[in-house]
């Protein structure tokens, strides 16, 4: 977190004062925890609303066929979804053409 480097400069620039000017550290990433000071990793929630309730499937690898959420949905199975997108198992699973991927002459 660029607060926690600030005060942490800070803290480096004035190491040789005598009297430095401490920041206030609750103001920059950090939090007062039983009698210590503990970092705040983050402000924002770990992955945003969209993509905790995306559309998986319960296809117990029954080969996502008709009763299949993603199916229905119109987007493939991916690693979250109970058939795991295996292709030995999942018929709704994007598959992957090398001839479109694009090449560079070095």
């Amino acid at each position: 977190m660029v607060f926690r480097a600030h005060l942490q400069c800070s803290v480096w620039k004035q190491a040789l004062l005598i009297q430095p000017k401490m920041l206030d550290a609750t103001k920059l990433g950090w939090m007062h925890e039983n009698l210590e000071y503990v970092p705040i990793l983050s402000f924002m929630p770990p992955a945003p609303d969209s993509v905790t309730k995306l559309v998986r499937c319960g296809c117990d690898k029954t080969q996502c066929s008709g009763n299949c959420n993603c199916k229905r949905n119109k987007v493939v199975c991916i690693s979250i979804c109970s058939c795991e997108a295996d292709e030995d198992i999942c018929r709704n699973v994007e598959t992957y053409d090398e001839s479109e991927d694009i090449q560079y002459e070095y």
